[in-house]
């Protein structure tokens, strides 16, 4: 997997990074590619909805508008992962650091 796969992979595992809209199948190609223009994290996944002429469309959103508890979620994620193959990640004490600082950039203190 690139690295870019792994980042997806990360952001649709966690809970409360998406939402669910129905959209018009006319505009669908539209609305996906305005959405993914924000980021390589800003990803769509489609399904059939029981509404004629409408698709549902899970949109997620990328790790820059996550708030501190979220950021800590994907960071954790990945850890684990990259743990399990055998990558070394940083301690603890350096990856709580980290989300420290984010947390306060968050805004949240």
């Amino acid at each position: 997997m690139t690295k870019t796969e792994v980042y997806q992979n990360a952001i649709r595992e966690i809970g409360g990074v998406s939402d669910m809209v129905c959209v018009q199948n006319k505009a669908l190609v539209r609305f996906c590619k305005n959405w993914r223009k924000k980021g390589l994290g800003w990803q769509t996944e489609t399904m059939n909805s029981k509404i004629p002429g409408c698709t549902i469309v899970i949109l997620y959103y990328g790790s820059s508008s996550y708030d501190t508890a979220q950021m800590s979620q994907l960071i954790d994620s990945l850890v684990q992962d990259a743990q399990s193959i055998g990558i070394d990640t940083r301690s603890p004490n350096e990856i709580q650091k980290m989300l420290d600082e984010y947390q306060c950039v968050d805004g949240v203190v």
